[in-house]
């Protein structure tokens, strides 16, 4: 669980790449408005597994069902049962979901055997920001090199990954417009400040 942008989904795919497990991908809301998703997804695991089946925005399926439709209540009943095993435990599959509002999911989600497992992702600190930047820098030499790593990361510590990331490649846009104009090919302090204003509005 964690707010918007901070690498959940990243992280899920890394954990099924690393592992060679496939990657299988939908949302609570998918879910609910299509009862057979879940279905479909059990049916293209056959062939692949072991598997990885992603739930984002879980909460839209998990959360407590006293104010859910007599349909939603189906579907996450029946999302409970193929996790639990019943007509049969499914095996190779794992079933990874991701929140950003984990106070709202139902406590039967959450006991052993089901969602036990829990990974918090925090935005990141002034410290976990420059080394993203850093890192970011090394991979693409866009920056120019009078712009150090702390013009950077000022004022940027704690926006999600997301964010940076956009930043970041909205930076080397404005750079690539002003080089078709003759100006400088890399990225300056004010195109970081400019790209910030059009990605966050501050």
């Amino acid at each position: 669980s964690g707010p918007p942008g901070t690498g959940k989904t990243a992280s899920v795919k890394a954990l099924a790449k690393s592992s060679g497990w496939a990657f299988l991908s939908t949302t609570g809301n998918d879910l609910i408005g299509n009862p057979a998703k879940l279905d479909e997804l059990l049916r293209e695991t056959k062939d692949i597994r072991p598997t990885i089946i992603f739930i984002d925005e879980a909460d839209d399926v998990l959360a407590d069902r006293s104010g859910f439709g007599n349909q939603a209540i189906s579907v996450t009943n029946k999302l409970l049962a193929v996790i639990d095993g019943a007509g049969g435990k499914v095996p190779d599959i794992v079933f990874v979901a991701a929140t950003n509002h984990l106070e709202a999911i139902d406590p039967a989600a959450l006991r052993g055997g089901r969602f036990t497992e829990k990974a918090v992702f925090d935005l990141p600190s002034t410290s976990d920001t420059a080394m993203f930047v850093a890192a970011w820098q090394k991979k693409t030499g866009a920056m120019a090199a009078t712009l150090t790593l702390e013009d950077v990361v000022s004022e940027r510590a704690g926006l999600a990954y997301a964010d940076l990331q956009a930043i970041l490649q909205d930076a080397v846009n404005l750079t690539i417009t002003r080089k078709l104009g003759g100006g400088s090919g890399t990225i300056q302090k004010a195109d970081i400040a400019a790209a910030r204003r059009r990605v966050v509005g501050a």
